[in-house]
């Protein structure tokens, strides 16, 4: 193996919440379960769609898990990974055909794996996630098109679910995209607009009654500002 030279000039980053440091890490004895933790951090940090999720045999698979615990093997790896589950690091899931499936205990994957499911179970169905990552699930489209989901975004766009047809919030983002206007707030403008003017005469508001509704909630300054 070749020896560490030191960082270069131009290199990618994987960001780790401060939270790892303080209150995580102290509690991992085991060097090698730190190794699984933090290379399964770094491959759902880089994967795409809503929910970014991982499962065993990609971790089998990939070649930097590989070269930082060798061939421990499967019952190893999902070990380590049930640990970190019960650290509350990661939620665990089971697909359709099985396989455990492994997200970060986030606010978000928790309120993604209710809305998909129904229920607050880690238990997911393999044909629910498939759908959860086309560009039909306005999660999905709002990560790749606008950015980041936070949870404030996540309670935003299911409250908005509640309130505006799924299609409107499809469109709503795909306008503020083509104008240049990548945020929630464009998009939530844009679904005021349409409810109290009317859109292709499908849908029309009480905004007195059903408006406050929605800018009277937990981040409805959001919305106003």
């Amino acid at each position: 193996m070749t020896p560490f030279s030191g960082f270069p000039a131009h290199m990618s980053f994987t960001p780790i919440p401060n939270i790892f440091f303080s209150e995580i890490m102290p509690e991992i004895d085991d060097t090698l379960e730190l190794k699984v933790i933090l290379v399964v951090l770094a491959l759902l940090y880089r994967r795409k769609g809503h929910p970014k999720y991982i499962n065993l045999a990609e971790l089998e698979a990939d070649p930097v898990m590989v070269s930082n615990v060798g061939n421990k093997g499967r019952d190893y790896l999902e070990t380590c990974l049930d640990r970190a589950v019960s650290k509350k690091i990661f939620i665990k899931a089971i697909s359709g055909d099985g396989e455990p499936i492994y997200l970060l205990n986030s606010e978000a994957n928790v309120l993604a794996i209710d809305k998909i499911s129904g229920i607050k179970s880690a238990i997911m169905p393999k044909a629910a996630i498939a759908e959860a990552e086309t560009e039909d699930d306005i999660f999905a489209l709002y990560e790749e098109n606008i950015g980041l989901l936070t949870p404030l975004v996540c309670d935003e766009l299911a409250a908005a679910e509640q309130i505006y047809p799924k299609s409107w919030i499809k469109e709503a983002i795909t306008e503020a995209v083509s104008l240049n206007k990548r945020s929630w707030r464009y998009i939530s403008r844009i679904l005021e607009n349409w409810a109290t003017q009317g859109k292709d005469g499908t849908f029309k508001r009480n905004t007195e009654e059903d408006g406050d509704k929605y800018t009277r909630g937990k981040y409805g300054h959001v919305v106003k500002s």
